[in-house]
């Protein structure tokens, strides 16, 4: 597959990514023809004349699903690296752990929804709008389609929001007119970053006028600094933090308890 470095096509325009949180189930897809929109994952089902560009970076994702993609008609990008060289008919860009990148080299930050901002912004896009950026179950439901087999786990969500949390860090200190908006359903989404605006209030916009920038006449809000999936990460950070000490300790009076206490931290790490 070829290697690709984006052109700034999209420069000074709006793009939405689509990302699959289950705040979106009834959500009239078609408003978003003709936009700029990147697809995170199982998007793509929604079909070129939605979705201009199905980005993912999970090779099981891809091998669960490479019969239906590789009909899709729009721009198929991977960040996955062990497809580099088996692929023909999809692009590839470079990927680093976290934070942002340029050209074309993309920062996974945890997830393909934080991977896809980062692709709007290096396609040229100054206004961001995120949909379906939920981070959080809501009811029994991770997801808007009913595709996969799995409810994604708290865990899951825990490290993306990491992974959020570093490109807005990184989008404040290499970025900082580059506007991020998370597109919500009441208290739909428990992302800590990132300002917001009601899906309803966008969908109303769309619907008025469909050729016209998003931007003017919305009314956004801060997100809540006192976020519950906040709250989660800094109690396993705390847990975690709070084995370590006890291994440490244990390393001083009883050397063969190490192994037991190294499983509990390892236990703890993975969720955070």
């Amino acid at each position: 597959m070829p290697l690709w470095n984006p052109s700034p096509d999209w420069k000074g325009h709006e793009a939405f990514v689509i990302g699959g949180g289950s705040s979106l189930k009834g959500f009239d897809f078609n408003l978003l023809k003709g936009k700029n929109t990147i697809g995170a994952n199982d998007a793509f089902r929604l079909g070129s004349d939605v979705v201009k560009i199905c980005l993912f970076g999970d090779t099981s994702w891809f091998h669960r699903t490479k019969f239906d993609l590789e009909n899709f008609k729009g721009r198929i990008v991977s960040v996955a690296p062990p497809l580099r060289f088996n692929v023909p008919w999809f692009y590839w860009l470079k990927r680093i752990k976290e934070g942002l990148a340029f050209g074309d080299t993309i920062a996974w930050n945890f997830s393909t929804g934080a991977a896809a901002i980062n692709l709007a912004i290096n396609l040229g896009a100054t206004r961001i709008f995120l949909l379906g950026f939920d981070c959080q179950l809501n009811g029994a439901k991770s997801h808007w389609h009913s595709h996969g087999k799995c409810i994604t786990p708290q865990r899951s969500f825990n490290r993306f929001q990491r992974g959020f949390l570093a490109l807005a860090r990184e989008l404040k200190r290499q970025a900082p007119d580059i506007r991020v908006v998370n597109v919500c359903n009441g208290n739909s989404s428990s992302l800590p970053v990132f300002e917001r605006v009601e899906l309803a209030q966008l969908k109303s916009r769309l619907e008025q006028y469909p050729n016209q920038p998003l931007t003017p006449n919305l009314s956004y809000s801060a997100v809540s600094t006192h976020n519950p999936a906040s709250s989660v990460m800094c109690k396993n950070a705390a847990s975690a933090r709070e084995n370590l000490y006890s291994v440490l300790r244990t390393l001083c009076y009883c050397p063969q308890h190490i192994h037991k206490q190294w499983g509990a931290i390892h236990a703890d790490a993975r969720d955070l």
